[in-house]
């Protein structure tokens, strides 16, 4: 487990560093230089992953967490994460086909499933409130673009 720990922070960290360093710059438009640039939002994030990995990985190595424990990753939790990714991969692909509402609502409501959740009040709240909440504070309070809009 403590290797676990150290290796996903080290990992977390690198991918934080790639997304600064290649990867939104080379997939975010050029700045028209009105408003905000398209890599302000991504580069706060990839900041957030590295601050955050960064702690995790000072706290293991100083407390020494998870030292002697096994990884409990078993193969239907691996199957589970799998599951997950797959549903997160179909994110954009669903948006760009069926618009954010509709694309979006179908990726939280999978979520939702995987989590354990079965009532179908409490799918659609979920998946509406999130959805809105998202559109609200991206499109009508920062002007950002969001897919199929």
């Amino acid at each position: 487990m403590y290797r676990t720990h150290i290796i996903s922070s080290l990992a977390s960290i690198l991918f934080g560093i790639l997304l600064i360093a290649w990867i939104i710059p080379t997939q975010t438009p050029e700045w028209p230089g009105y408003g905000m640039p398209a890599s302000l939002l991504p580069n706060i994030l990839a900041w957030i992953i590295i601050v955050s990995a960064s702690i995790n990985l000072i706290k293991t190595i100083i407390t020494g967490y998870g030292k002697g424990q096994p990884s409990p990753l078993s193969f239907k939790m691996f199957l589970h994460l799998l599951a997950f990714t797959a549903v997160l991969a179909a994110a954009m692909p669903l948006m760009s086909m069926f618009g954010y509402f509709i694309g979006s609502a179908i990726v939280l409501a999978a979520c939702c499933l995987l989590c354990g959740e079965r009532k179908p009040v409490r799918l659609v709240i979920v998946a509406a409130a999130t959805i809105v909440v998202i559109w609200a504070a991206l499109w009508k309070g920062l002007g950002v673009m969001l897919p199929g809009m």
